[in-house]
């Protein structure tokens, strides 16, 4: 059995829903755990903030009375910043105007799945 990286694993993520030109897992605070971009793709376009408002937006959303918070979509001029709560861990897929949204709800398994080992280290971190 071969072993992925976490990056080559979000390598293949991108590849896998098109429009999307980069995703970045962060943890709560913000901090970028690992990332992964397509070849056109600027990296100046990063903001590591992004990770750490969406943890405090979500946290916040989730106050409404309507359960958990495990999705925001963020539209701009040219870009959909698409953001998942995988508590402790946050992915940001940054992506195209006309990238389908819809195609992100049938990711999330794949992505608990492949991200798990990740996300225990972060959880058994945050115990500490």
């Amino acid at each position: 059995m071969v072993e992925i990286t976490y990056a080559t694993f979000l390598e293949r993520v991108i590849h896998s829903i098109p429009g999307v030109s980069a995703v970045v897992v962060s943890d709560r605070d913000g901090g970028i755990l690992v990332k992964a971009y397509s070849n056109a793709f600027n990296t100046d376009n990063v903001d590591t903030s992004l990770g750490a408002t969406f943890a405090v937006a979500s946290e916040q959303a989730g106050k409404l009375g309507l359960g958990k918070n495990k999705s925001i979509i963020n539209f701009h001029r040219d870009k959909i910043i698409v953001y998942i709560n995988l508590h402790p861990i946050f992915i940001s897929f940054i992506c195209s105007s006309d990238t389908n949204c819809g195609s992100f709800t049938s990711i999330v398994p794949d992505l608990q799945r492949g991200l798990d080992g990740l996300s225990k280290a972060i959880s058994k971190e945050d115990d500490n």
